[in-house]
């Protein structure tokens, strides 16, 4: 039997993941905006995070790294796709 390291899995997870979340957030773009879609996705993840990480320090963050998360989300929503002229 082949013998694959665990990171291996980590990833492949992830990536599966990443891509159900992608095709729903194409999906969901026919009947809500896109605003409202990463809304959802997000509520999704907060609502999830703990089922799947049950430990005590996902709901423990620092000030820091709660800054540093609204900074890269705030980043985030005003990407390339924004800051270009039409």
């Amino acid at each position: 039997m082949l013998h694959v390291a665990p990171w291996f899995w980590f990833a492949v997870v992830t990536l599966v993941t990443w891509g159900v979340v992608g095709l729903l957030q194409k999906l969901s773009t026919n009947y809500i905006s896109a605003e409202s879609s990463l809304v959802w996705l997000v509520v999704g993840f907060l609502l999830l995070e703990p089922l799947f990480y049950p430990g005590k320090a996902v709901l423990h963050y620092s000030g820091w790294n709660l800054t540093w998360a609204l900074v890269s989300g705030a980043l985030n929503a005003l990407g390339p796709g924004r800051c270009l002229p039409p």
